[in-house]
């Protein structure tokens, strides 16, 4: 290692280990960096309300999906009542009705995504 190689990690050292408060800037100006802990601490508050409005989100649509389940279980039963009686009356396999298809969460999900984003572009539109 050359003398200028170590003089660099040396000097790379000694600033890390220096506190935020005392940092010198250019011109030797010092200057406080309390603003810094104030932003760091303001940008926690919006990481916290972003994440309880995230879980208010999901828990809705946690709701959504299990209404969604039982329309679809009520649908199976009725599917299979009336299975039932065309089997009784001797009615062809080919000729029953096709089992009701549960919805996918996927979907319930891109609809409510999709409507966050008009509604955020109808208040964009009526700050113009």
């Amino acid at each position: 290692m050359g003398m200028k190689q170590m003089n660099l990690t040396l000097h790379a050292k000694e600033q890390r280990k220096q506190p935020d408060c005392a940092v010198l800037f250019p011109g030797a100006e010092k200057r406080r960096l309390e603003n810094e802990k104030k932003e760091k601490k303001l940008a926690k508050e919006q990481r916290k309300a972003a994440k309880a409005n995230k879980k208010a989100l999901k828990q809705q649509l946690e709701e959504q999906w299990k209404e969604v389940c039982h329309v679809y279980d009520a649908a199976v039963a009725a599917w299979e009542i009336e299975c039932l009686q065309l089997k009784g009356i001797e009615t062809v396999m080919k000729d029953l009705p096709k089992k009701p298809k549960q919805a996918l969460k996927k979907s319930l999900v891109e609809k409510e995504t999709a409507g966050e984003s008009n509604e955020e572009e109808s208040e964009s539109s009526d700050d113009d």
